[in-house]
């Protein structure tokens, strides 16, 4: 997913996953309403 003001700004590798770029943390409730949305970099831990 990129955005239009950071598509090149926040990199990274995940080697384990074998993920490039970001990683996306949704959070959802029973219902599957949006609670909160998360990008990282792909080699946060």
């Amino acid at each position: 997913m990129k955005t239009a003001e950071q598509a090149g700004q926040v990199n990274g590798y995940d080697g384990c996953k074998r993920i490039k770029g970001r990683k996306r943390f949704i959070l959802v409730d029973t219902l599957g309403l949006l609670i909160s949305v998360i990008f990282t970099e792909a080699n946060f831990r």
